[in-house]
């Protein structure tokens, strides 16, 4: 049996699979199995995970979007929101009627996905509960990206997601398991063994989404829990801090609470590949006037690197590694000049110094001697700043700051 090796070309274009090709039913349906273990929820490997950038914009007119959403009363949302967990088919029933009049309405488009997400998460069909999953995972991201963000809407996009990415590694095993065990299928096994590694890094922010969204909730009185967070409210909040004028509501909240929480989960989303039009959306919302401002955003671009850099190293992908690092290390390296020699009080100030020393340490071996000694004394340096300018209670960031610089060092000796 044949067997042609798959081709990877990058995250900026599809995947594509050659896998063997038989007229023996077993084997047909272990390709389907090797198909649908790769189809990662990766935009630049799969088109069906591309939102387009135009979607992440508001294209209708302020005014037909506030009367579209205020003819579906606060009232029947409520009543649906109920009706999707308790009886989610009738519901979905209703939701998709809805849709028919109010396309572009978040709420709907979100409930649809999580009454998909209860119709399907416990079905003993694995194919359809693969692909019920992955739908309602698309459609929940395209409510986000479409200033569908709630708290209520990111904690059901966190369900739905995550629990696809559980079942999906399940499956994966499954699959891989299999694939040992026959002849063959060499290259199917190297793609599936890359892509279990992709899958456990994206599942391994689980912990820390969950996290941070039980933080953010808990700054919010609970009746705030379902109001959206618009685009133009997070704008506006963006605004009124440039201007000091903190107490302003601007949406859920007051203008800094709004600008804070609304940061603190976009670092959330820029650990999800699909949200990434989402952060770019919110990035050109928020101004970078102040020191903070612009450190928080530098941040959360430098965390969507990261994310990237992760998936271009478990794919072994060199050339995007040592771009992705590159770029990595020049804006820390930036953003460290930008703050001098100012003491460190915040973690938005430390992390900066951290990215340095950790994209040094994460690339090792993967730059010329020369380019790869000065990435690590530079990242050196950093972390002797960081225990030197570390003038928060008990010195929270020198710690680790020492045990960095230990592992430079030790990289440098050898």
């Amino acid at each position: 049996m044949s067997e042609n090796q798959a081709v990877i070309d990058g995250p900026e274009q599809k995947q594509k699979k050659d896998v063997p090709v038989s007229a023996n039913s077993a084997d047909a349906r272990l390709i389907e199995d090797i198909k649908l273990a790769l189809e990662l929820p990766l935009p630049g490997r799969d088109v069906f995970w591309q939102l387009g950038e135009g979607q992440t914009q508001k294209s209708r007119s302020r005014i037909l979007a506030f009367f579209k959403k205020k003819d579906l009363s606060d009232d029947e949302l409520s009543d649906l929101r109920q009706e999707a967990d308790n009886t989610p088919g009738r519901a979905r029933v209703k939701i998709q009627m809805l849709r028919k009049k109010y396309a572009e309405n978040t709420s709907l488009i979100m409930l649809s996905a999580f009454c998909t997400y209860r119709m399907v998460a416990n079905s003993s069909n694995r194919r359809h509960m693969l692909e019920g999953l992955k739908s309602a995972s698309r459609d929940a991201a395209y409510a986000l990206t479409n200033d569908g963000i709630s708290l209520y809407n990111c904690e059901i996009f966190f369900l739905i997601y995550f629990e696809y990415l559980a079942k999906f590694k399940r499956f994966q095993i499954a699959t891989y398991k299999t694939v040992r065990e026959w002849k063959g299928y060499e290259s199917a096994k190297k793609q599936l063994a890359i892509a279990l590694k992709i899958c456990d890094g994206l599942l391994d922010e689980l912990h820390r989404a969950t996290r941070v969204l039980n933080q953010v909730k808990g700054k919010f009185k609970s009746s705030s829990y379902i109001l959206p967070w618009e685009f133009a409210d997070i704008q506006m909040a963006g605004k009124k801090v440039e201007q000091t004028e903190y107490k302003v509501i601007c949406g859920p909240a007051e203008a800094r609470e709004t600008l804070v929480y609304t940061l603190a989960m976009t670092d959330i989303f820029a650990r999800i590949p699909i949200l990434f039009p989402l952060v770019d959306t919110i990035l050109n919302l928020v101004p970078e006037s102040t020191n903070s401002l612009f450190l928080r955003k530098s941040a959360i671009q430098s965390t969507r690197a990261f994310t990237q850099l992760n998936i271009a190293s478990q794919e072994g992908n060199m050339e995007r590694i040592r771009a992705l690092g590159l770029n990595i290390f020049k804006n820390s390296n930036e953003n460290i000049k930008r703050i001098a020699n100012q003491p460190i009080k915040q973690p938005f100030e430390a992390e900066h110094y951290f990215f340095l020393s950790r994209v040094a340490i994460m690339t090792f071996g993967t730059y010329s001697a020369k380019e790869q000694k000065v990435m690590l004394l530079a990242s050196l340096k950093a972390m002797q700043r960081v225990i030197k300018l570390d003038m928060t209670k008990n010195h929270v960031f020198t710690e680790s700051a020492q045990t960095m610089a230990q592992k430079i060092n030790n990289l440098l000796s050898s």
